[in-house]
């Protein structure tokens, strides 16, 4: 009887293996993606490049984050790469017709993202007009240098970016700060995806503080409030305001953060 157990036992390990090494399954994995400094060059590409250039100092670090994904129709992960997701603490798995719903394809999830961020880099745009001098823009022409990336969830972290390039001194004060949310031409900042992966993108880069969409305080846990100080803003005056107490080492501890749940 126990052999026949151990035997029934071996067969079905093997048979999990094999499942697990063979069998995709339709699920989507999301990890904290790559992280980017508005105020600097990538690969010898300024992420933000201003024409005729402004003589103003951006010594900080305003970081632009990402999620990444795996899987999409067609290719699927295995059992195998399903399971370490499950232990892990800032990756996260999606039923795929979540991330892609309708039958869309790859092919359409990406053109969206690019379409998306190109008009967010145009809300940008308008949004830095709001509060820059008049004319401005009218004499400077922004080039935006980021490929490879999509959604509109960089919108706040540009428009920080434009002003902070047309604007003279630094609107971080030489701090590390992470930003996140979408933004419209009037400045209204808007709520993303990934907010939790975002915050381990953040704090993996050693980021100081992290501006985010107010409507996103409900997505975190008190487990992610203590990886950085989490501080929600609703429009760009906001946010603005947040980075002229952080920049000139104001009253920190009376600016909101978003309250642990």
């Amino acid at each position: 009887m126990r052999k026949r157990l151990g035997w029934a036992l071996v067969i079905l390990a093997f048979s999990a293996a094999y499942f697990g090494a063979t069998q995709q399954l339709p699920f989507v994995i999301v990890s904290p993606g790559t992280v980017y400094n508005v105020l600097d060059s990538e690969e010898g590409v300024e992420l933000l490049k201003v024409e005729p250039p402004v003589d103003s100092e951006t010594p900080g670090i305003i970081d632009l984050l990402t999620i990444y994904e795996s899987g999409y129709p067609g290719n699927t992960p295995y059992l195998w790469e399903l399971l370490p997701v499950l232990f892990s603490e800032d990756s996260a798995i999606y039923p795929l017709e979540l991330v892609y719903p309708d039958g869309q394809t790859i092919d359409d999830l990406e053109a969206e993202a690019a379409a998306s961020f190109e008009e967010s880099q145009k809300a940008s745009l308008a949004a830095a007009s709001t509060v820059l001098p008049k004319g401005t823009l009218d004499a400077h022409k922004v080039t935006f240098g980021l490929s490879d990336v999509g959604g509109p969830s960089g919108g706040l972290a540009f428009t920080l970016g434009i002003v902070d390039k047309l604007s003279p001194g630094s609107l971080t004060g030489g701090k590390r700060i992470a930003v996140t949310g979408t933004i419209d031409a009037n400045g209204t900042v808007g709520a993303i995806g990934g907010i939790q992966q975002k915050i381990f993108a953040a704090s993996g880069a050693g980021d100081q503080y992290f501006l985010v969409p107010k409507e996103n305080c409900q997505d975190l846990t008190e487990a992610h409030l203590r990886k950085i100080r989490v501080i929600p803003v609703s429009n760009l005056n906001e946010a603005l305001s947040v980075l002229k107490v952080i920049s000139s080492d104001g009253e920190i501890g009376q600016l909101a953060v978003c309250p642990a749940k």
